[in-house]
């Protein structure tokens, strides 16, 4: 069905080859894929979404790009942390410092801390791996001389492998910050959500569900560094 929801004509003309090829062997597999009601229901969801996914990249007004993701502000700041090879002593945690084709900066494709590697250590030898374990792999290994993550994933890498040296802050200490996406509708339930926010991170509530849940995994709330707030 993912074939045949595809924009691509080849792919939906596969899909229908593929599904006329299991409707020969075992028929009532497939049975529900060519009703409306379901195949074709599951198909148009699929075909649907992935041309709001277009859309709303492109700057277009679809259903997707309505939504109101920024007025639900969930969290606070939340910036960059770095962990280092062993042995390796860096001139200093300011990006600047890393921007040297000898430093070896290590991040996983497509997480944030890519596009601020690419931004302020351009010169730097970029290491880009498949995920987060990779690079804490990588330090450890020698591949890389230090792994830049949101400080949310360099916590988690350090409460995996004791092993790993302490945890840096970079700076400028800049941050992407974190919304909500709700459904476009009069505004009531946003706003009360955005008040339910507000009053739970006022009176510590957030940051109590968030260091208990951090702790659960191996994160003791005193290795928190205080530029990261709830």
């Amino acid at each position: 069905m993912r074939l045949m929801a595809s924009p691509l004509p080849e792919a939906r003309e596969y899909g229908g080859m593929v599904l006329q090829e299991l409707q020969q062997v075992m028929p009532s597999f497939v049975s529900r894929v060519g009703r409306p009601d379901r195949g074709g229901e599951r198909q148009g969801c699929r075909a649907r979404a992935a041309a709001d996914i277009e859309n709303a990249l492109a700057g277009g007004g679809t259903r997707l790009a309505q939504q109101d993701l920024r007025d639900l502000d969930i969290t606070g700041f939340l910036g960059f942390g770095a962990l280092d090879r062993p042995g390796f002593v860096p001139k200093g945690d300011h990006w600047a410092d890393l921007n040297d084709p000898s430093i070896r900066v290590c991040y996983a494709v497509g997480n944030s801390s890519e596009q601020q590697i690419k931004r302020f250590a351009p010169k730097s030898t970029q290491v880009a791996l498949p995920k987060s374990d990779d690079c804490a792999l990588a330090i450890m290994s020698g591949r890389a001389d230090r792994y830049i993550d949101g400080v949310m994933g360099t916590m988690g890498a350090r409460a995996k492998n004791s092993k790993l040296g302490p945890l840096h802050m970079m700076t400028p200490n800049y941050a992407l910050p974190s919304y909500a996406g709700v459904r476009l509708d009069d505004g009531r339930f946003q706003k009360f959500l955005q008040r339910w926010v507000e009053y739970n991170r006022g009176n510590g509530n957030i940051n109590l569900w968030l260091t208990s849940s951090m702790e659960s995994i191996g994160i003791k709330p005193e290795s928190i560094p205080p530029e990261v707030t709830f």
